[in-house]
Parts: structure tokens; sequence; C-alpha cells
């Protein structure tokens, strides 16, 4: 809300329109090297990157033919640039990543990404294991 707008005329207080870009410079707050490093590994990392790419896995590999049909449409969205009715620019693979992110949690790709989430993660420590078992009795 704009709360300069809100306020009558006159004033009752000063009114001033600031953006969050603007509160960084006023209180000469920056992103150094270290700052940047830390956003990104805290923030950006967690958030964002680690939770998408295990589910891209098993949204792929469970959710899509031929073992499921429920995320068929989704992916041939992002991988089909011939898909009928669709513009050729959202066939583009990356934008998976964030499809993952963006669905609602009772959309049915969404539901069967995570049924079988915890089921793939266990079975890929299952075989990556003894591979990591072997290579360290070497």
């Amino acid at each position: 809300q704009d709360m300069c707008a809100l306020n009558s005329f006159p004033y009752e207080f000063p009114c001033a329109r600031l953006s969050p870009m603007d509160l960084f410079q006023e209180a000469r707050w920056f992103f150094d090297e270290t700052s940047k490093i830390t956003w990104y590994n805290e923030v950006l990392q967690n958030l964002l990157v680690k939770p998408r790419i295990p589910r891209f896995g098993v949204m792929t590999e469970s959710c899509a033919s031929p073992a499921s049909d429920v995320c068929d449409f989704i992916v041939a969205l992002r991988t089909n640039p011939t898909l009928v009715g669709q513009p050729a620019e959202t066939a583009n693979p990356l934008l998976l990543f964030s499809d993952i992110g963006n669905m609602e949690m009772s959309d049915p790709c969404r539901i069967c990404i995570e049924e079988n989430y915890q089921s793939q993660i266990e079975q890929l420590f299952s075989l990556a294991k003894p591979v990591f078992q072997v290579l360290s009795a070497e």
C-alpha cells in the first residue's frame, strides 16, 4: 500500500516513497563478496536449488512416461518445441525447475513427485553407498 497516498494532505507526518533498494542506499549497506557468497549458500542454494534438483529427477523418472503419465504434459511442454497450440519459446527444459517450484501442492504432478521423493532418495543412497565403499577400500 502507498502510505503517502493514504495520508491526507496536509501530511500529518513526513512522507517519502522508498523502494527496498533505497533502503540499502540510505543505510549505506551493500553486498560485499562475503555477503554475496553467504546469500547464495544460505538462501538460494538451500531454498531454491537443493529442493528442486532431486524433484526434477523424480518428476522425469517416476511421474512421466513410461513410469507414469501424470507429468507428461508439463514435460512435453518444456521439451517439445512443436507441441500443438503452444508457443515454441515454452520449450525450454530449464523451465521445468521453475515449474516444480511453482506447482500447487494439490497439482497431480506435484503430488506424484512428493509421494515418490523419499523412496527415490533412499534408492539413490542405497546404490551410491556400495560404490563409495568400494572406492574407499582401494
